[in-house]
């Protein structure tokens, strides 16, 4: 997997601003968390992304009360060669009256893809959701006006909804919809259950399908596990 010079400076800096905060008072003026996660195949608004291949996915975040920013990349497989992406992005989140609320711009670039395609995009994603007890339910819509290679204007709108058995396990799922010029519209949705093997650890075992098998491999069924691991 290439990683672009960029993320790796990225990550420096975030880790640096950091630990400035740590000494600079008891409460860090900054935190710094990452994430990482294997999954048995890469998925991206209800289809692979990896072709069903393995992905891993690595990611650094700094925060700040609501706002935040961050760095991460995962392995792709595109029909142009892509083979990397790394995701930049701002953004903030909250509590408003009851709800859960967050707002991001992500920059992000596909690597490795043939000379010419059009590689790199904007991406506006924004949430809102609220808890009921064990249950909560969260509505959210992503947005690019020039997405990736011959892919221009593109939405993908999803509701979830997820309910907590024990302490340690829940059960969700979610329904989207992507309307993407030129049209290649398709429904996509997923249902599994998550497991918290650790404090910071869990296990997600999820079945994804769409009702547009017919646009190739990549829009069907398939049951996939993941391993993600918080710090």
């Amino acid at each position: 997997m290439k990683v672009a010079y960029p993320f790796a400076l990225g990550l420096i800096m975030a880790a640096s601003v950091s630990a400035f905060g740590a000494h600079a008072a008891d409460k860090p003026f900054f935190k710094l968390s990452g994430e990482a996660s294997l999954a048995t195949a890469g998925m991206t608004k209800g289809a692979t992304d990896t072709d069903g291949d393995p992905q891993g996915l690595v990611g650094l975040k700094v925060s700040h009360g609501i706002w935040y920013a961050g760095a991460r990349v995962k392995n792709v497989k595109t029909a142009e060669g892509g083979d990397d992406q790394q995701e930049w992005y701002a953004g903030a989140a909250g509590k408003a009256g009851g709800y859960d609320l967050s707002l991001q711009v992500v920059y992000k670039i596909i690597d490795g893809a043939r000379a010419g395609t059009d590689d790199a995009y904007y991406e506006w994603q924004g949430a809102i959701g609220r808890s009921f007890g064990k249950t909560s339910v969260k509505l959210s819509e992503q947005y690019t006006g020039d997405s990736y290679g011959k892919t221009k204007a593109s939405y993908w709108t999803e509701a979830s909804v997820a309910q907590k058995i024990t302490p340690k396990f829940s059960l969700s799922a979610a329904y989207g919809h992507r309307d993407v010029t030129p049209a290649k519209n398709y429904n996509g949705w997923n249902v599994g259950g998550t497991y918290a093997l650790l404090k910071k650890t869990s296990l997600d075992v999820r079945w994804y399908d769409s009702d547009e098998h017919g646009y190739g491999d990549k829009y069907k069924g398939r049951l996939v596990a993941k391993i993600s691991q918080k710090f």
